[in-house]
């Protein structure tokens, strides 16, 4: 069927679809064991094609006849893969391998990348690009009744098990390859430094700060379960050590100059309301 060129031809079990008589643009095979094909230019059955359509899966080539060039399967269990043909979960996406390095470079603005940010290391790595505004945004929307965590950051072995070797690290935040913020498998937090031997441990090259700043009252908490003491400063401008067992914060107070022991305005260098009392 066609007008000197054979545009649509039926023959031998294909349909062809031909722009000259020597060339085809598009051919259908109806069956050839158990499946459907669709290809781009001379069919052969032992070359993948752009698309497959067989009894228990569907798959979407390029043009070539190697079997790398097979991109994206889709699995009699409903399961998409892209990179893989043997995807285990519902949607599979083999991107940590060193060709499908990830081009930041050439992301476009208000874009979402998949891909391979490590060579041959392969690091699956998910990346937005913004050009003046948010590179990517996380968002976790639940009720207002969950307890589970509205966003919730899980590590864990590849084998889908707990880590046995608690002293690396879990997380980290940084800016290129500069870290930030690490925290370890125990849950350790570490500002400035990658390896933190406390709860909370923060270094800096020079001086290094912690602030804690209020409108009202700033106040620092250390406790164990058999006692209780705090750091605080007041608006009046004094600095005040206290124990839980008293709130006033009066046991220790310093104002300016001047120390005052239960009293909140000592106006002495040392100044003490109540007894006192020297043991020799």
């Amino acid at each position: 069927i066609g007008d000197g060129g054979d545009a649509v031809q039926v023959d031998n079990g294909y349909l062809r679809l031909r722009t000259t008589s020597t060339n085809q643009a598009l051919q259908l095979n109806s069956s050839v064991s158990n499946e459907a094909r669709i290809a781009a230019g001379i069919f052969d059955l032992s070359q993948a094609h752009p698309l497959k359509i067989a009894g228990d899966y569907v798959r979407f080539c390029t043009s070539g006849a190697a079997a790398n060039t097979e991109v994206m399967r889709m699995t009699a269990e409903g399961n998409v893969g892209i990179g893989t043909t043997n995807p285990a979960s519902p949607v599979e996406m083999a991107v940590g391998t060193a060709f499908n390095t990830l081009n930041l470079a050439s992301l476009l603005d208000g874009s979402l990348g998949f891909g391979n940010n490590a060579g041959s290391n392969k690091q699956p790595t998910i990346a937005g690009k913004s050009s003046d505004s948010i590179g990517l945004l996380l968002i976790g929307a639940t009720n207002n009744s969950n307890t589970l965590g509205d966003l919730v950051f899980d590590a864990r072995e590849n084998d889908n098990s707990t880590f046995a070797d608690t002293t690396k690290p879990a997380f980290r935040f940084t800016t290129f390859s500069s870290p930030l913020v690490t925290i370890l498998r125990n849950g350790n937090v570490g500002i400035g430094t990658t390896n933190p031997s406390a709860n909370l441990s923060v270094y800096n090259a020079g001086n290094a700060q912690v602030g804690i700043s209020g409108t009202n009252v700033s106040i620092l908490k250390i406790s164990d379960p058999n006692s209780h003491g705090q750091l605080n400063t007041y608006n009046d401008g004094t600095f005040r050590i206290n124990s839980a067992a008293n709130a006033a914060g009066t046991q220790l107070v310093l104002s300016g100059s001047n120390v005052g022991i239960g009293t909140a305005s000592p106006v002495y260098e040392l100044d003490v309301a109540g007894d006192v009392g020297i043991d020799q």
